[in-house]
């Protein structure tokens, strides 16, 4: 053991009181429940073997014996014997671990099973885990017992997968519907129309245009959305309509609107 004078950061001149005043620093700096350094335990042991040193040769001096420790740690909670001890009223818990991982909207609607990769204190961990249908960002899946394990006499801590999902091309998610934005022709849109839209699960859905219809309208087909995973309930599909004006005409067509607008 290194020398308890140097441990409590003293000189062996020092007076009780200053190796008390000191000792209580160092027992509160490197205390486990407030530390969570991995190395504060080991260093909060050797403290404290220091102190108990110095004391035991203090009392063949003459020197009064070493201060009442559970009256010191009450504020923790605890007795400071059931720290030296060992002793299972100890508070301090292994720590969780938390995990970003990203994936698609299509990996999001469908599900998957998927395998991670991380580092913990014991080394690299491989788990395995199912995303549910519909998970959204800022889900968490919850993995009991796959965290960090300092304390080897304490259940580990639990890993936690934090969802984040991936922009989309074509769709916007807004809760558990899905938006999707489809250009139609203006004599569509007068005269009405159908459309052929592309669903999340890569089926083809006819959807009627009425005529009329005004540019950012929208049209809903029921159940084509997302799942909620609390009651699996389907979202919508919702079809934003955007009008395709046409820029370059030719001399018949401007004739032909110019028609059109005559009789209006």
């Amino acid at each position: 053991m290194n020398d308890p004078y140097s441990v409590l950061g003293v000189t062996r001149n020092g007076t009780p009181d200053e190796i008390k005043k000191s000792y209580h620093k160092l027992a509160k700096q490197y205390h486990p429940d407030l530390n969570k350094d991995p190395e504060a335990e080991t260093k909060f042991k050797e403290i404290n073997s220091a102190y108990e040193k110095i004391n035991s040769n203090s009392v063949q001096q003459d020197i009064p014996p070493q201060p009442n420790f559970d009256h010191i740690f009450n504020s923790f909670g605890f007795s400071f014997q059931d720290i030296i001890n060992g002793g299972t009223r100890r508070q301090y818990r292994n720590s969780d671990i938390s995990l970003g991982i990203s994936i698609t909207l299509e990996e999001a609607f469908f599900g998957k099973k998927m395998e991670v990769s991380y580092n913990t204190n014991q080394g690299y961990k491989h788990v395995s885990f199912n995303i549910p249908a519909g998970v959204d960002t800022g889900n968490r899946i919850h993995i009991p017992g796959s965290g960090e394990r300092i304390y080897s006499d304490m259940p580990p801590g639990d890993l936690y997968i934090i969802i984040q999902i991936l922009p989309h091309e074509s769709y916007t998610r807004v809760g558990n519907n899905l938006i999707i934005k489809h250009k139609i022709d203006v004599i569509d849109a007068i005269l009405g129309c159908e459309i052929i839209v592309n669903s999340i699960d890569d089926s083809n859905i006819k959807v009627s245009v009425p005529a009329g219809i005004q540019h950012g309208q929208k049209l809903r087909v029921a159940g084509k959305g997302m799942t909620n995973i609390s009651n699996s309930i389907i979202g919508d599909l919702i079809v934003e309509i955007n009008l395709d004006v046409p820029k370059n005409l030719n001399i018949e067509q401007k004739d032909l609107l110019n028609k059109i607008k005559a009789i209006k």
